[in-house]
């Protein structure tokens, strides 16, 4: 969790990663490493195979935060 932190707070983006967003991503770097884990256990690991399903959890989070970009609303004061 440190490591996706540190890289939210050193790229910046609108509207900031909350709190909810460092931990989904480090929750998706947990299964992301425990992934891979297993599939070198069972020797299925391959380098295109782990780049592959790094790149479609990255599209994902992507997803997520591009929706999440097109919800948000800045505080209106009152």
């Amino acid at each position: 969790m440190p490591l996706t932190w540190f890289i939210n707070r050193r790229f910046p983006s609108n509207p900031p990663a909350g709190p909810n967003v460092v931990i989904r991503q480090a929750l998706w770097f947990g299964v992301f490493a425990a992934l891979l884990a297993w599939l070198q256990i069972g020797r299925v690991l391959t380098l295109p195979l782990g780049t592959i399903l790094g790149a479609a959890l990255v599209l994902i989070e992507f997803l997520i935060r591009m929706w999440e970009r097109s919800r948000w609303s800045p505080d209106q004061a009152v």
